[in-house]
């Protein structure tokens, strides 16, 4: 086998070597076939393999927006959905432009829809409610078509296992799709608004009803918008910036930092934890005081609080095992008693608090109303038919028959009047009646099935007497003050001195251990966070040249841009902070000339969140993502879920972030947005021909009004060639030098395309 190997190898060399398909071996050049001529094919492959151009991923992008009646607009008088279709064609890369005249309707068609998806707030202004009287209710809906590849996917399939949704029946016929790296994702929110004025929201992801805090966790992370009110709180916000920068911070670094402040947060929970656990040690008060007691002593203790506790156990025993089968509250109590142990503690407590001293409690109290409810049971059966007592019903019904006899007086009818007897035999036949009902009641209730016997069939499930329960109870508040304890800290107390006693208790064995982890996991961390430290030095020194040169550019001349790190005092190394120092971004205005004569050149300015424009944060946010890509992405939403990785969003919306610059400060804007969109898919809402004409794509919204009650329609139309030449002078010109602007427009095509 071989030699026929070789052989076969052999003739594919000479082959390749003829034709010249294989120049790495010299022609002159005889070759043995050994191991080194296959190493050498080998390299030649490999080499051959490399040259060849690797395709670039697919990038996750947009494809389509869709709104119906926010704030009453359409796209026909048959109310269908308003289109945005964002498809950049075989464009990996795009940039999508979308322009209008002012109220069109471009941020509501577009970044508002955006806001609604991923969750943000409506506003109930713009629910159109129908005036024809056959609705009582406004409905709007809202809906986001993406097409995802690679990490977006796994960030979506991630987040829905993490809020314990099940990923196939939300994807379903998208997970074949997804085998093959590609997903169609639907985000869908509509908002009704009932006739009182309550909306509430109905979400769906591809067809499936979910909750807004899912649709929210799925959406916000593939998607960010940029405005002016936006950029300003997200640049006034210590996480914002700081995330902003460890955007640029090799990612291997951040992750330590934050895996290592992981553990030491859990060392330092288990720490406080065991801490904790020793405090809540309950001795009684001459060792808590410092007291000197004997082991002798203790083991007293410790035996007489044993058999106190073998015979509550017992006593409770003893309750059940004579309990009866009949279902009641009393029996429910003897239940809940014989599942208790000596150390249950009160769930509702926020320390120790004995569950099984409370249950005694309340059942003697149960006991005493019991007693209570069946000698009122007997007084009312006596109360009724007794007739040796004075006050009962059947004393009263024949005294009243007395007194009926008395009324009717002596003699014969003709005497007394016909009337007057019928009257009276009435009211004895009455009587009987009642006397009748009396008999029947006190039988029934001295009866196996009456109210007495049922009282007293409850009462008997329980075998214990009140002198039970108030001789264990007794005993037990006295050992509590012996110790000088809360009864209801009794049980802790005797487990106190039984770890005591035993001077090994597992709080304090492993005690220094976790402390001695703390401190290890601190100074690891601290490492670490030196580091991190350093690498943003480094970035903060850079971006602020960098971005200092673009300020120029943007409409921000003798303006410079400086990123600071200030330490935190003492960091805690909790919550959503990482590392040991925060950012902040300052906005400096250098002055050509000194004021004082000195030569030096003076700075005046501040923080941007102080001193900036809105314009001014939005163009300096974009300027940041352009030296560190990505960073935007610190405006989407962050998700919870630890496994998702930050990421480049699939899509930035920019929401007029170019109003207020014109200019070359204008084309800078473009050209920024272009280079941003190599790495996701950019959509600029604005009003610049500039930056329109560098758009791979260009979107037109036009809206007519019809009236207050059909509301409006619009529509989204992608504009080329002639069509678009239009609208770049309609937005340089508006209606006037129409010729000379559409000249001017063809002039920036042209410039676009060099």
């Amino acid at each position: 086998t071989n030699g026929l190997y070789d052989v076969i190898l052999l003739l594919l060399v000479t082959y390749l070597q003829y034709t010249k398909a294989f120049p790495i071996i010299p022609r002159e050049k005889s070759y043995r076939i050994d191991r080194s001529l296959i190493n050498e094919l080998r390299l030649s492959a490999e080499i051959e393999a490399q040259s060849i151009p690797r395709q670039k991923d697919p990038t996750s992008y947009i494809s389509e927006i869709r709104s119906s009646n926010l704030a009453g607009v359409h796209s026909d008088e048959a109310c269908s959905d308003v289109i945005v279709d964002l498809r950049a064609g075989d464009s990996v890369n795009s940039m999508v432009v979308v322009t209008g005249e002012t109220g069109s309707g471009k941020s509501l068609l577009v970044s508002k829809v955006a806001d609604l998806v991923t969750g943000g707030k409506l506003d109930p202004m713009l629910l159109q409610r129908p005036s024809n009287g056959q609705s009582k209710e406004s409905t709007a809906s809202t809906e986001m078509i993406l097409k995802l590849f690679g990490s977006h996917i796994s960030t979506v399939t991630s987040t829905l296992r993490y809020l314990g949704v099940d990923e196939e029946s939300i994807l379903g016929e998208n997970i074949e799709s997804m085998s093959r790296g590609a997903l169609d994702l639907s985000l869908k929110r509509s908002v009704v608004q009932s006739s009182n004025g309550r909306t509430k929201s109905v979400c769906e992801i591809n067809g499936q009803t979910v909750t807004l805090k899912v649709l929210k966790a799925v959406a916000s992370p593939l998607l960010a918008i940029v405005n002016a009110p936006l950029a300003g709180m997200a640049l006034g916000r210590p996480n914002s910036r700081m995330a902003m920068i460890d955007i640029g911070i090799p990612s291997e670094i951040t992750e330590t930092v934050r895996q290592l402040q992981r553990k030491y947060n859990d060392c330092r929970k288990r720490r406080e934890s065991l801490e904790a656990e020793l405090q809540s040690q309950v001795l009684p008060a001459s060792m808590s005081s410092g007291g000197d007691v004997n082991e002798e002593l203790m083991m007293h203790w410790i035996d007489e609080l044993d058999g106190f506790e073998a015979r509550v156990r017992s006593f409770c025993e003893s309750i059940s095992s004579h309990s009866s089968t009949i279902e009641s509250p009393l029996q429910n109590r003897v239940e809940e008693l014989e599942h208790l142990s000596w150390m249950d503690s009160d769930a509702a407590a926020p320390s120790f608090s004995s569950s099984l001293y409370r249950k005694l409690l309340d059942f003697l109290e149960a006991l005493k109303s019991m007693d209570v409810r069946i000698e009122a049971a007997r007084q009312a059966e006596e109360t009724l038919g007794s007739m040796s007592n004075p006050n009962s019903a059947r004393t009263a019904l024949e005294r009243t028959r007395e007194l009926l006899l008395d009324a009717t007086g002596s003699g014969d009818s003709e005497e007394i009047g016909d009337r007057i007897v019928q009257s009276s035999e009435k009211a004895h036949q009455l009587l009987n009646f009642v006397e009748d009902a009396l008999i029947e009641c006190a039988t029934f209730l001295d009866d196996d099935r009456g109210l007495l016997a049922n009282l007293e069939a409850e009462r008997n499930s329980c075998a214990k007497s009140l002198e039970d329960f108030n001789e264990i109870i007794f005993e037990w508040n006295t050992l509590a003050r012996k110790h000088g304890v809360s009864s209801f800290l009794l049980p802790t107390c005797h487990n106190s001195l039984r770890n005591q006693l035993d001077g090994n208790i597992e709080a304090k064995r492993v005690l220094p251990i976790a402390i001695e982890a703390e401190n290890d996991a601190l100074l690891e961390l601290e490492e670490a966070a030196s580091k991190l430290t350093k690498a943003r030095e480094e970035l903060t020194t850079r971006i602020s040249k960098t971005i200092s040169d673009r300020l120029p550019i943007l409409g921000m001349e003798n303006s410079r841009f400086e990123a600071r790190l200030v330490p935190i005092e003492t960091p805690t190394y909790s919550g959503s902070t990482l590392g040991v120092e925060e950012a902040d971004f300052y906005l400096l205005h250098d002055n050509s000339k000194s004021m004082d004569g000195t030569g030096i050149v003076k700075s005046r300015g501040g923080k941007v969140e102080s001193v900036a424009s809105s314009g001014e944060k939005a163009r300096i946010l974009l300027a940041i993502e352009c030296e560190i890509p990505g960073s935007v992405g610190a405006l989407c939403g962050v998700s919870s879920n630890e496994n998702v990785q930050h990421q480049a969003p699939v899509a930035v919306i920019y929401d007029e972030i170019d109003a207020h610059v014109g200019g070359r400060a204008s084309v800078a804007v473009g050209k920024m947005l272009a280079d941003q969109s190599q790495s996701c898919q950019i959509i600029s809402i604005t009003h610049s021909p500039s930056v329109a004409a560098i758009a791979n794509k260009h979107i037109c919204i036009q809206k007519e009004a019809l009236s207050s009650e059909k509301g409006s329609i619009a529509s989204a139309t992608v504009v080329t060639g002639l069509e678009r030449r239009k609208e770049l002078a309609r937005m340089a010109a508006g209606d006037m030098a129409t010729e000379e602007a559409e000249i001017f427009a063809d002039a920036l095509i042209r410039d676009v395309s060099k």
